[in-house]
């Protein structure tokens, strides 16, 4: 493979870990803030009816996506300064439209993370692989691309990795054994949501089927771009809809709720975090555009490398975080399937769907 592509996956999957641990934290910290580690302050002004969560979620989408837009209208403007010609910031009406089905996929996607943030990272971030069974068939019907046994077999290893992660039975207590503790107990909004439920299963299906769509519908932006088009473009016409829905959904809860939406909106540190989230953000969208050239199912395996790492990550930098083995293994399995998965294109050339226009 390519050496360019290997550094966009490197820098892509450095942004996505990043952007998950931001997502974390910045759900404790507005939970924190709005008095939902169990303690008194703030109570007495935390909504009592309506949807609270998904209020918190989109606040704090709106908030990321807004510095998202920003971070990628400042990147637009410096390619501008340093003379791309502006004709290579228009996509054309087809593939924008695209670009708008996407940006809502998206929006959805970003307040599933925000709720589904409640759990310790690396119990659900594997689980957000599994649309990768789903890209081959629609590579090939929508692009006409060749999908090798190699990603078969690399989702079979992938599936392995879910169900050794999920194994809780007593007749294997090895596998539910602790390993790894981060130290302490933690904040107790942490420490009682150590084990995926309904909610959170119901969740990552919706965040399984946005995230496919987000890759094929990425990969049709680019392939109905009418000529050649920069990947910031991309990434600020997708960010403009997707700040829109935001605000949209925004709107909706404090017209039809009776949430406390401008209470929601004074989140402090949370919002700090959400920043960082979307300068992380903008740098994995960037290099998810720069890629889509290329049939998602290639590459896109390769930008959830950063799950392996999630176990550790979580324990150094988490509080109340208890790792077991089957958890540990199952990381090491989805690793080595997404490994498997692209391991035989260094003997093929990599196709391009920009040369089927």
């Amino acid at each position: 493979m390519e050496w360019s592509i290997l550094i966009v996956l490197l820098i892509i999957n450095g942004a996505l870990g990043g952007q998950q641990l931001l997502n974390k934290i910045a759900r404790a910290s507005a939970d924190r803030a709005s008095g939902g580690n169990g303690s008194s302050k703030d109570q007495a002004h935390m909504p009592t009816s309506g949807m609270p969560e998904f209020t918190t979620a989109v606040v704090l989408a709106w908030w990321r996506e807004l510095f998202k837009l920003a971070w990628s209208v400042a990147a637009v403007a410096i390619e501008a300064i340093k003379g791309r010609p502006w004709i290579e910031f228009w996509p054309g009406w087809a593939a924008l439209l695209t670009v708008s089905i996407c940006s809502f996929t998206g929006i959805i996607e970003n307040f599933g993370f925000y709720i589904i943030s409640r759990y310790s990272p690396h119990l659900w971030i594997p689980y957000i692989s599994v649309y990768l069974l789903l890209l081959p068939i629609f590579t090939g019907l929508m692009f006409g691309s060749t999908v090798r046994k190699e990603h078969w077999i690399g989702t079979l290893l992938v599936m392995a990795g879910l169900a050794a992660a999920s194994i809780r039975p007593d007749s294997l207590p090895q596998l539910t054994h602790a390993i790894l503790k981060s130290e302490g107990a933690g904040h107790a909004h942490f420490a009682t949501l150590q084990r995926l439920d309904l909610q959170a299963y119901i969740w990552l299906l919706i965040i399984n089927l946005c995230l496919c769509s987000q890759q094929v519908l990425n990969n049709k932006s680019v392939q109905l771009a009418t000529h050649k088009v920069s990947a910031n473009a991309f990434v600020v016409w997708r960010e403009i809809f997707k700040f829109g829905f935001a605000s949209l959904f925004l709107g909706a809860i404090a017209l039809f709720t009776s949430n406390g939406v401008s209470h929601y909106m004074k989140l402090n540190t949370a919002v700090v975090f959400a920043l960082g989230a979307g300068l992380t953000g903008y740098i994995y969208s960037w290099g998810f555009f720069v890629l889509s050239k290329y049939p998602v199912h290639i590459w896109v395996p390769y930008t959830n490398l950063y799950v392996i790492a999630m176990p550790f990550l979580s324990v150094w930098l988490l509080p109340g975080v208890t790792v077991t083995l089957g958890q540990l293994l199952g990381t090491l399995f989805v690793g080595a399937g997404l490994f498997v998965g692209l391991s035989d294109y260094k003997h093929h050339k990599i196709e391009r769907i920009t040369d089927k226009q």
